[in-house]
This record gives structure tokens, sequence and C-alpha cells, in this order.
């Protein structure tokens, strides 16, 4: 026998006619086929088990590590099965909300925070987002908290619904802040705004009466520092009611077709142009741009500050011309609404404030532009609130503001 291999073997006695053992049959049986595939399957199994052990561990460092970041966040964080049965909270939303996690996990969202949580899934439903929704839960203790609300849908890979996930907010001293913010900015329009308005009436009266030329200057003068001051209560009580509203979702943002800024933006200042000698042109709209989501008269308020410099700051027989265009980078998909002009041009070392609050470059002051310094930072603390960005591009040929916009759906054709 040549070779190695594996044999069964059996042994069975032979007998002779009177009974006797006469000798013994061995049969041999080669199994070494066998035995070889039974090793490998030994090996295979030992392989598999090895295998099934470390991506246990694998799974359960992932689901640790994820817990870890999910506890170590500051804001609540609670998941959902699709039927809103509550299957993890963080550490931060127990703590925010007084409810472990042993006295909700497995239980319905409906149980949970007075009913809130599971009626704004409901309200939402499979067209869940990341924009923030205000509302109010109960605590465990039985306390109300403010709270914002983003839920995003989860799914699977074939795209079936499985749950939401819903990052929470406290926000209860925010609102604290806003109402007592309110509350001055009601005082201060209440204390500042009669008694400048009755300074505007009596000068406006004072004028209608028999005055000699340097009275009349006087009092020109006069009325010309209550229209700023007026402008200036009225700037600050815009730039607070922002900074109250910034940190809130839009209240029902709506479609709006870029067009119909444009068209609002050039026939409003159309006539002031004309009276400057100004040409104010409006550039052919793109085919099939998109749309974007906002509130249009806040939009048309801000980017009307901007043209409003331009027409002011420009020569007279010069341009100003608005023109909008579709673009995409690395952040996303925007609509563009650029107002170029052929004026002075923004210093360059100036270029980097003109956002500021009450910042006023030097050609203001040099021709004694009446003004706050406001108006560019109210422009842009509404384009912010939209999801969108201003930049500027400026030399001695002119200035361009371009006001960025998030689409609220991608361009067609």
């Amino acid at each position: 026998m040549q070779g190695k291999g594996t044999f069964e073997w059996h042994i069975h006695p032979l007998k002779g006619t009177a009974g006797q053992e006469s000798g013994h049959l061995i049969l041999l049986h080669d199994i070494t086929a066998r035995a070889a595939a039974e090793q490998a399957l030994r090996a295979l199994n030992r392989t598999l088990e090895e295998k099934v052990a470390d991506r246990t561990a694998a799974l359960l460092a992932e689901q640790q590590r994820r817990s870890a970041i999910l506890d170590s966040v500051s804001d609540g964080v609670l998941m959902t099965d699709r039927d809103q049965i509550v299957r993890y909270v963080n550490r931060a939303f127990s703590a925010m909300t007084g409810y472990k996690p042993q006295a909700v996990l497995g239980k319905p969202l409906a149980a949970v925070g007075g009913g809130a949580l599971s009626d704004l899934l409901n309200a939402t439903g499979p067209t869940a987002g990341l924009q923030p929704r205000e509302v109010q839960i109960t605590q465990a203790n039985g306390r109300t908290l403010d709270v914002a609300v983003a839920v995003s849908p989860l799914s699977t890979a074939d795209g079936e619904m499985e749950g939401f996930v819903c990052t929470i907010r406290d926000i209860t001293r925010e609102k604290a802040l806003e109402r007592t913010r309110k509350g001055l900015i009601d005082n201060i329009s209440h204390q500042l705004r009669t008694p400048l308005t009755n300074m505007k009436l009596y000068a406006y009266l004072m004028a209608q009466s028999d005055l000699s030329d340097s009275d009349k200057k006087r009092l020109q003068a006069i009325r010309e520092q209550i229209d700023i001051m007026i402008h200036l209560m009225e700037d600050v009580l815009d730039i607070a009611s922002l900074d109250s509203r910034e940190t809130m979702a839009m209240a029902m943002p709506e479609p709006i077709h870029p067009s119909t800024l444009l068209n609002d933006l050039h026939a409003r200042f159309e006539r002031t142009a004309q009276e400057k000698g100004i040409c104010l042109s409006a550039d052919p709209v793109p085919p099939h741009l998109p749309t974007v989501l906002g509130d249009q008269a806040e939009l048309v308020r801000a980017i009307s500050e901007i043209v409003e410099n331009a027409v002011h700051f420009t020569p007279p027989a010069g341009n100003v011309t608005l023109r909008l265009a579709w673009a995409e980078d690395l952040a996303g998909q925007w609509v563009t609404l650029s107002i170029q002009d052929t004026g002075p041009g923004i210093p360059l070392d100036e270029q980097p404030y003109i956002f500021k609050r009450f910042f006023r470059g030097r050609i203001t002051d040099t021709d004694q532009t009446p003004g706050t310094g406001l108006g560019l930072s109210i422009a842009e603390s509404i384009i912010r609130m939209h999801g969108g960005h201003i930049t500027v591009e400026s030399s001695l040929q002119g200035t361009t503001f371009t006001v960025w916009l998030p689409v609220s759906e991608a361009p067609t054709g």
C-alpha cells in the first residue's frame, strides 16, 4: 500500500462446523475522502465561528461607540419604530425630561412627553425633515418644557419606512429671553415712537408758519434729525426682532419663484433710478429656474436694502443690473440674485465690516449720507434666516452683491 489513508475496520469472528472460532474476518473500508471532508468541515465551522464572534464583537463595539457618541451630545435623541414605539433614548433626553430609559423603552411615544412628540410625528409623517419645530412637552415631574424638535425618518435599504429619529433641544431659556426681549421692544416702541412722532408733527406745523430763512434752515435740520432718530429706532427694533427669530423655525415658508422677487424689486426702484438718471435693468430670467422657500415680503425687504444702496451710490448715467442664476457647490444647490452697480466701489479694507451693525464707510461720511449703518446687517440677518448668505465683490468699476438662497427643488429641463 502506497501513501497514507484513513480506514474504518470491522472484525467478525469465523466459526467452524462445531461452533468453535476458526478465525476472523477483517473488513477494511477506505474513508480517507470522508475523513478529509469532515476535517475540512470542522475547520470551516471553526472559521465561521471565529468570523461570527469577530462580527458580533465588531457590531457590539460599533453599538457602544454610537451610544457613546449619542450620550455625549447635549441634545436629546429619541428613536422610534414605524409604529411609534420608543426604541432608544440617550442620556441627554433622560436628563432633560426626567424619563429614565427603562420607563419609556418599549412604550408608545404618545405616553412620553404629554403626547406632543407623537402629535408632531403624526403631523409630519413620512415627509418629516430636519427643519426644527417648536412644541411644549411635559416632563416626568409634570412641568412643561419648551423644545425645538427636528424629526428625521429612518428607512431600510429598499426604501421602506423603518421609524423616526427625533433630536430635541431645550429652548426654555431662549423662549423666556424672547418674551423679555419682546416686552422690552414693546416698551421702547411705546416710549420712543410716540414722542418722536409728536415731534415730527409739531415740526411740520411749525414749517407751515411764517419763518425767516435762517429759522427755516434750523427747522429743516431738526426735522432731518427727527427722521434719523425714527429710522434708527425702527432699525434697532427690526434687529432685535430678527435676533429673537433667528433661533426659531420660519413660520409656514412658502415656495417662491425667484422671478417674482426680481420683478418686485425692479418695479419698486425703477422710478427712483429714472429720477436720478440711472438705468435700472433686469437680465432675462434663465429657463427652468427652481423655486426657493421663504417669506416673500421679508426677502424683498432684505434685498431692497442692497438695491437701494446701489441706486443711491451709483452716479447719474450709471447702471444697476439685477440678475438671476442657478448655482451648485459642495454646500448644495442655490438660486442667486446679483445686484451689480457702476458706483465708486467699496474700499478693500472696509469690505469685511460692511455687514457689521452700525458700520458706516468713509464714502457715507464724506458725502454725509444719512443712515444708521444697520441696513446691510438687517438684510444679512433675513437672508441667513432663509438658510442663505450674501457675498460681495467690489472694485473701482463698481460693486456686485450676490444673494444666495437654497433651492426647494432641482431645476428641470
